[in-house]
């Protein structure tokens, strides 16, 4: 082959390769999918988690629930409020809970809320009594998506970013943990759903205070 019909060759493979991998970009969630995710979840103690459960889930979420909520011993109250509700992020994996603050009054738990209306919530895999933190982040609900990556469903996450915007992110499992995948931009009063550079920071991370 003469360099002539390399240049062909790469001119023309370019584009195919990129029109290929956006085919393979699946389409994200309709809007009434994500605000309906949130939605989900009972309290804890209507959750029939077996005590081997709660005891995994327990011993990953209290340290955090004491850095928000205050060490004057009501982290235990306020980790019998959670919102729980268990998920499937591998066909034959070991059990998945997700676990967010949230509720209204006494029987709530809206020190781990912010103003905007994000929560903080985890994502625990339980295996041999003990609990995995997958991922947590300020937010609402997850939508499991079909595309798999080491094994593990790949999901969405939602969490305000004002009274209308919405910062929306695709999480894949790497083999070890989940990371960012894909980031978008949901408008509420429309539904329109952008893609958006996932370089900018991330307003729901763990890390932001501003929640």
């Amino acid at each position: 082959m003469n360099w002539t019909q390399a240049f062909l060759v790469f001119t023309l493979a370019v584009p195919f390769g990129i029109a290929q991998q956006k085919q393979t970009l699946r389409p994200w969630p309709s809007a009434s999918e994500i605000m309906a995710s949130d939605a989900r979840g009972v309290p804890l103690r209507e959750a029939n988690l077996s005590p081997t459960e709660r005891d995994a889930v327990r011993n990953v979420t209290l340290d955090d629930i004491r850095d928000y909520c205050g060490a004057d011993n009501k982290e235990e109250s306020v980790f019998e409020r959670l919102i729980v509700e268990k998920i499937h992020l591998a066909d034959d994996g070991p059990i998945t809970i997700l676990l967010k603050g949230g509720g209204n009054g006494e029987n709530g738990s809206r020190c781990l809320c912010g103003a905007t209306g994000n929560c903080l919530t985890w994502v625990v895999r339980v295996a041999g009594g003990k609990g995995t933190v997958l991922y947590n982040y300020f937010g609402g609900g997850i939508v499991i998506l079909k595309s798999q990556s080491h094994g593990y469903f790949n999901f969405v996450t939602a969490g305000h970013a004002s009274a209308r915007d919405s910062d929306l992110e695709i999480w894949r499992y790497n083999g070890e943990k989940y990371q960012e995948f894909r980031c978008a931009s949901l408008r509420s009063d429309t539904g329109k759903i952008s893609e958006r550079d996932c370089r900018r920071r991330n307003r729901n991370s763990k890390l932001s205070r501003n929640r």
